[in-house]
């Protein structure tokens, strides 16, 4: 595999920077506005669903396996932990994609010194609905493999299988849903963006794993969308627009 997986964690650290320029931090307040809004009502989600499958669990263990309680149980919190930062960014990223395509443009008519177009918001506008179709295509071939990996997770007897699975899986579809942005401003295809992403497989993964354990750090998670949305630019400029 091609690549280097320290690459994608200091794009984003990059973007961290970029979104901070005088000229780009307009666009970065709806995606902030998006993510408080999920975050408050996921994190009630996570503790209602933490305390209801740890009762399932202690239910479902016989009395003379009850030490390995405490072997799952970190298991499932981690499990669960990775489902709802997933979760939050895909429905943060469904809500806000046509204002984080937008802040894609910007940064890399910033990198590159090309001239603004003229009516941005228009143009979001007219883009709105292709944009939301992207979304759910993009959502669709998530589900694909995150139901039987979701599966895993489920039954506490596969849940130290399913959590390194569903680690790397959501690893590479943070980097495809934020690399897609720049890459379909450029009017690439998700097919070519999931192409070009794996070209540079190690890479994307570094990005990808890095956006997630960041986005389950509450308040942290709040600037982590608009920050990959830039570094995913800036290795679209950098590296993936040349392969």
């Amino acid at each position: 595999m091609q690549g280097n997986p320290f690459d994608g964690i200091r794009y984003l650290i990059r973007g961290g920077k970029i979104i901070r320029e005088p000229g780009l931090r307009k666009f970065v307040i709806a995606p902030i506005l998006v993510n408080l809004v999920l975050f408050i009502a996921l994190i009630s989600t996570l503790v209602n669903l933490a305390s209801g499958l740890m009762q399932q669990l202690q239910d479902y263990l016989p009395d003379w396996l009850d030490w390995l309680e405490w072997l799952l149980w970190p298991l499932l919190v981690l499990a669960l932990l990775l489902m709802v930062s997933y979760t939050f960014v895909t429905l943060a990223n469904i809500i806000a994609a046509p204002f984080n395509g937008l802040l894609a443009e910007r940064v890399e008519q910033h990198l590159t010194g090309q001239p603004l177009p003229a009516t941005p918001w228009a143009q979001l506008l007219r883009e709105f609905l292709p944009i939301i179709f992207n979304e759910i295509r993009k959502l669709g071939y998530f589900l694909r493999y995150a139901v039987p990996i979701g599966l895993l997770l489920i039954f506490p007897v596969t849940t130290a299988l399913g959590t390194p699975l569903w680690l790397a899986f959501t690893s590479w579809m943070l980097a495809l849903e934020y690399l897609d942005y720049p890459m379909s401003n450029n009017k690439l295809t998700f097919p070519q963006v999931r192409h070009h992403a794996g070209q540079l497989r190690l890479t994307s993964f570094g990005f990808g794993l890095i956006v997630m354990l960041l986005s389950a750090i509450p308040l942290l998670n709040l600037l982590v969308m608009p920050a990959a949305v830039a570094g995913a630019t800036a290795a679209w400029v950098d590296k993936y627009r040349d392969l």
